[in-house]
């Protein structure tokens, strides 16, 4: 019956992997919120690295020539989110409830259209140019302060007080969200302050509960 396949679907999917292969870079980028689920889930995982000349060798192999993938005992996963997912249900950082994991594909996506503001200015190799974009995106009435401005307003309403993306734990949209965070404050793209997120309450709660929370 349905109700039988819904059942083995759901046992079979809390079935925790014999072995997990995660293959990136060496920097957090989009594997770095992966890596956090797993370990604050204790699983065990081999994290492997490749560096410039092994990703070259290893590219033609990968299903859309990109890292990072997850091999899960032989099946491979090739997008990040999906990745994330699934290590934060291995983990118990994705709720049960449908809604509330609704609306942690929710903050998923929307932290993408982030990312994608600030790709472009990755992807300049003239230093200038770099700068200058980075320089107007920090501008306070830039898209991407108006993506900060509306993650503050969606964490404040919709965390209710608790300081959370979504109910009131850490779940996996907060270690996507983090990535984030640090990725605009950290130092490490240049022409971006590292005061960027200063006057974001709600955000700055958040970076410190989930801080928290992972060195528990």
């Amino acid at each position: 019956t349905k109700q039988e396949d819904h059942f083995l679907i759901t046992i079979m999917a809390t079935v925790k992997p014999n072995k997990l292969v995660l293959t990136y870079f060496p920097v957090p980028g989009r594997a770095g919120a992966t890596r956090q689920a797993l370990r604050y889930g204790k699983i065990e995982f081999e994290d492997r690295h490749v560096s410039g000349p092994d990703f070259a060798a290893l590219k033609p192999t990968l299903p859309f020539g990109q890292v990072p993938v997850l091999d899960v005992d032989g099946v491979v996963l090739t997008q990040s989110n999906a990745q994330l997912v699934y290590a934060g249900r291995l983990a118990g950082l994705v709720p049960s409830d449908y809604l509330l994991e609704a609306q942690v594909h929710e903050v998923l996506n929307f932290t993408e259209d982030g990312i994608s503001l600030v790709v472009p200015s990755i992807k300049e190799t003239d230093e200038a140019k770099r700068l200058e974009m980075r320089k107007a995106l920090s501008e306070p009435d830039s898209p991407l302060h108006k993506f900060l401005a509306n993650v503050d307003r969606y964490l404040a309403r919709n965390g209710k007080g608790t300081g959370w993306f979504v109910g009131d734990s850490l779940t996996v949209a907060d270690l996507k969200a983090d990535g984030v965070f640090k990725m605009l404050t950290s130092g490490a793209l240049d022409g971006f302050p590292t005061t960027i997120l200063d006057g974001y309450a709600a955000i700055q709660r958040n970076i410190a509960q989930t801080a928290a929370a992972l060195k528990q």
